[in-house]
């Protein structure tokens, strides 16, 4: 791999921790699908990348007991033990007090459905995403206001706007500005995208993403063309399912863009060899990883450099954002392996 590896953060460092976090990734993966034979691929890779998150190696042992507790807490038709069902565990076994996790977890999502939201695996992430912050966020307070959201896109698409956009609408909740201004933004990322990238449900979660970023609509949504088209021109191209969101995550990194494309091409490149991330995993699927690594080490790189460095909002939302990104893309991915295995 070469030394241009994303922006002006430290050439060598930058290199340093991109290759260790692509290691750490296929070791994460062989050591997950080692002692989970029979767990889909996609969802042991969506599990290693979490794991590449908080630059941990995966710790099986607390996976299977993480399996125990979601069991031991939850009912048996709980959407917790479905598509989701590994990579809750997963995101468990990463947190010092599994249990705990998992107790706010249930008591977000019966929250959510209090405020008006339909029980389903999506909501079930909106969970997972409310009960990590909430020493940061008042849970209730961010339910509501994401129904709200919710409620005021569905009036806008109405047979776009599913549960699959539920993760969105909280992390968007989370922002400071009000309802109205959230909703619009999004709307005017969603117009001015689907020139280029037509119209379509990957393009409304994508337009979502971009509502987080503080920066004006149209250079938001010029950047995230250019990345598209730059990738799809070196013969990387994203699709048009859920993995797409991921270039919402890409548009918040502040770098140069041709730096970044081809890093994540020569991350590509260099994952593809592994076994878990070829012809098995998808092209489409293993951008969205590389994309998603470059993302991580972006973080990284920034604080190796800057040690006493208070992580940002915008570097907040990379993280949350390609965390649930990924997590979306797996869920989506596993339901459709498990109903053409049906």
């Amino acid at each position: 791999m070469n030394k241009n590896i994303i922006g002006n953060t430290g050439d060598d460092i930058m290199k340093e921790i991109l290759k260790e976090k692509c290691d750490l990734l296929v070791a994460n993966r062989n050591a997950i699908k080692g002692s989970f034979k029979f767990e889909y691929n996609v969802s042991c890779a969506i599990a290693s990348l979490l794991c590449c998150s908080k630059d941990k190696k995966a710790d099986t042992d607390k996976i299977k007991e993480c399996k125990k507790i979601i069991k031991n807490k939850t009912s048996m038709l709980s959407n917790f033990r479905g598509n989701i069902f590994f990579t809750t565990a997963t995101v468990l076994s990463l947190n010092d007090n599994p249990e705990k996790l998992m107790d706010d977890i249930n008591d977000v999502y019966k929250m959510l459905k209090d405020k008006g939201f339909n029980g389903s695996e999506f909501l079930g992430l909106a969970a997972i995403i409310i009960a990590q912050t909430l020493d940061q966020f008042e849970p209730e307070r961010i339910a509501g206001k994401a129904f709200k959201i919710y409620k005021s896109i569905k009036l806008k698409h109405k047979f776009l706007t599913s549960s699959d956009d539920y993760a969105f609408t909280v992390m968007l909740a989370m922002n400071d500005k009000t309802v109205e201004e959230i909703v619009e933004e999004a709307e005017r990322c969603y117009l001015e995208l689907k020139k280029d990238l037509l119209s379509g449900n990957a393009v409304q979660s994508l337009s979502h993403v971009l509502a987080m970023d503080e920066k004006n609509y149209e250079e938001k949504c010029h950047k995230v063309t250019m990345i598209y088209n730059k990738l799809r021109d070196k013969g990387y191209k994203f699709g048009k399912g859920s993995e797409l969101v991921t270039l919402g995550v890409l548009e918040m990194i502040d770098c140069d863009i041709d730096e970044l494309v081809e890093n994540i091409a020569e991350t590509d490149e260099y994952i593809k060899k592994f076994t878990g991330f070829g012809m098995s995993i998808g092209k489409q699927q293993r951008l969205m990883y590389a994309s998603t690594l470059a993302a991580y080490c972006y973080i990284d790189s920034i604080k190796s450099i800057e040690s006493d460095i208070v992580i940002s909002n915008s570097m907040i939302n990379v993280l949350m954002t390609a965390q649930m990104a990924a997590i979306s893309a797996g869920a989506a991915a596993a339901a459709a392996a498990s109903s053409s295995a049906n």
